[in-house]
């Protein structure tokens, strides 16, 4: 079973977290990150005809390597340091990213299954304690353009109910409410 788990985390320090740990897939210190899952493009090119867990697992990945540039004292100072912006930036471009993949679809069934695809993938973000890339997927989805597609969101509600009562649970659980008690 370890060599499994050996096999399928790798070995070595790898870039995955703060001193070689993989914070994902459940591979424990001193792995590298799992290797990315290969699936098949379904049609055009687009993040939401791949895997949500796949994209989660990448998004994860990439603010980490955003925020792990980040020094300490760049946090303390309370200037905006060059590493700051980058990692306000990186959330600003996923967001927008989310939003135009939406806004990119042809058609309204295109656009709910693309609605659908990122509330899943807000589920793994959750699942994979991704809180930064929860809440720039989250806002990308409750901002203006996407928020104001109400007939997605009816489509949506009609089509698949329980995506739209998992995109409560996630809004519910990422609530500024109380300090951010919940998560």
């Amino acid at each position: 079973q370890q060599q499994q788990q050996q096999q399928e985390c790798g070995t070595g320090s790898g870039p995955g977290a703060p001193g070689g740990a993989v914070l994902i897939n459940g591979c424990g210190e001193g792995g590298d990150p799992p290797q990315p899952m290969r699936f098949k493009m379904l049609g055009p090119k687009r993040p939401s005809h791949t895997d949500p867990l796949e994209v989660a697992r990448q998004l994860t990945l990439m603010d980490y390597a955003h925020f792990a540039r980040v020094e300490p004292v760049e946090w303390a100072r309370g200037q905006k340091s060059l590493s700051v912006v980058r990692v306000t930036s990186w959330f600003n471009h996923a967001s927008f990213h989310v939003t135009e993949d939406i806004w990119g679809c042809s058609d309204l069934a295109d656009r709910r299954a693309c609605l659908a695809f990122y509330i899943r993938v807000c589920d793994s973000l959750r699942a994979l304690q991704s809180f930064g890339m929860l809440m720039a997927v989250l806002s990308a989805l409750g901002g203006v353009p996407v928020n104001r597609l109400r007939g997605t969101w009816e489509s949506l509600a009609t089509h698949e109910p329980k995506v739209v009562e998992l995109h409560g649970e996630v809004e519910a659980f990422m609530s500024p409410a109380i300090n951010f008690k919940r998560y």
